[in-house]
């Protein structure tokens, strides 16, 4: 799934090449509907529909993949040029939140049914106190 992210994502829009549109088009309709039970696996999550299509639309489109990089690259714990571990969801949420420049946890709610997992939410807060270089307007 994050493959097809990326190459949406990382299309930009309305001047690319033909070929780049035609291959984000593709994994438009192929991943839309698509749903997985991770990270929740009482609820299906459609990841790309309800996640990383919102915030490639709303939030910078290839530029908001970039800049979530970037931060990951900048901030997040690394040895010897690689993470040194897994995000959890609240950092995930944080830097995302971080790439977006705005608090997606709105979005994370509905994506992710975020409330109905509590240590989600203590996650989110510790990545704020771990990690205050990634800023973000509040919601």
């Amino acid at each position: 799934m994050i493959n097809a992210v990326v190459v949406l994502m990382s299309t930009p829009r309305p001047t690319s090449r033909p070929s780049d549109v035609g291959e984000a088009n593709r994994v438009f309709a192929n991943d839309y509907d698509k749903s997985e039970t991770f990270p929740n696996p009482d609820h299906p999550t459609y990841w790309f529909k309800d996640w990383f299509y919102p915030i490639w639309l709303n939030y910078g489109q290839s530029t908001v993949l970039k800049n979530f990089f970037e931060l990951l690259a900048e901030h997040f714990h690394q040895y010897n040029g690689e993470y040194a571990r897994k995000l959890n969801m609240g950092e995930f949420l944080h830097f995302w939140s971080g790439a977006a420049g705005v608090n997606l946890k709105p979005l994370a709610i509905t994506a992710f049914h975020w409330n109905e997992v509590p240590e989600w939410e203590q996650q989110f807060i510790q990545a704020q106190l771990d990690f205050p270089g990634v800023t973000y307007a509040s919601s």
